[in-house]
């Protein structure tokens, strides 16, 4: 009766780290329901002069897609800052949180809390101005809610960009 207790307690913790590794591996995973595509006017510039990176987030999904914000790492706000932000071609003022976390890294995160529909696109152009010379690389994250087996978690989809200031 023991041996039957025990060979069950091993084979139901078998089956939750089972689950719980390919939990951590989607969670790892970027979201698909989102395509996202940088493009920026000039990746050269000098002190004072400006670029336009322009951040197009697609759903490529069947269902609509809860965007929750754009992430530009520390890395590229270290040569320049940020002037104006357009959504859709429209001036924004979005909500700002400073994130830092030992493994991800560092970006401030600018909250657009917008429900994306099937096929659309939202266009975010972050306008920098150049402050101090060097090379600049980072990532932009685009961070997309998604509910996998009914539970509220966020997945992110990441873009590198560098750029250079004389």
């Amino acid at each position: 009766m023991r041996r039957g207790c025990f060979t069950s307690a091993v084979l139901v913790l078998i089956v939750l780290i089972a689950v719980l590794v390919a939990l951590l591996v989607w969670l790892g995973s970027e979201p698909n329901g989102i395509r996202t595509r940088i493009e920026a006017d000039r990746t050269r510039l000098a002190v004072g002069e400006t670029l336009a990176l322009k951040v197009t987030i697609e759903n490529v999904s069947l269902d609509p897609v809860q965007l929750n914000g754009v992430g530009l790492d520390a890395g590229l706000l270290d040569g320049a800052t940020l002037v104006q932000t357009l959504v859709d071609d429209q001036p924004a003022t979005l909500p700002v949180s400073e994130r830092d976390y030992p493994v991800l890294g560092a970006w401030q995160e600018y909250g657009l809390d917008r429900q994306i529909a099937p096929g659309d696109t939202l266009d975010v152009v972050f306008v920098l101005e150049a402050v101090t010379p060097g090379a600049y690389t980072g990532e932009v994250t685009a961070w997309v809610d998604s509910r996998p087996l009914g539970l509220p978690l966020v997945q992110a989809r990441r873009e590198s960009f560098d750029f250079a200031v004389q």
